[in-house]
C-alpha cells in the first residue's frame, strides 16, 4: 500500500500548521480577554473609566468569539 500524497507540498502544509497555530493562539487571547472584560461587570470597583465599560458590555453581550 503507497502513502497517500497530499495535494500540498511539505512546505505549504507546515506554513498551514503554523498559521493554524498562530490562529488558534489568537483565539485563545480573545477568549481570555473577554472573560477579563466580562469580569469587571461583576467587580465595578476594577472599573477604571466610562470608555472601558461601554467596550466591555459590547464584548460581553456578543457571544461572536465564543
Amino acid at each position: 500500500m503507497e502513502p497517500k500524497q497530499s495535494v500540498y507540498s511539505f512546505d505549504q502544509q507546515l506554513k498551514l500548521c503554523q498559521l493554524q497555530t498562530e490562529v488558534d493562539y489568537l483565539l485563545q487571547q480573545m477568549l481570555e480577554i473577554k472573560q477579563n472584560l466580562c469580569l469587571l461587570d461583576q467587580n465595578p470597583a476594577l472599573q477604571s473609566n466610562h470608555g472601558r465599560e461601554q467596550i466591555k458590555s459590547k464584548i460581553c453581550k456578543n457571544n461572536s468569539f465564543s
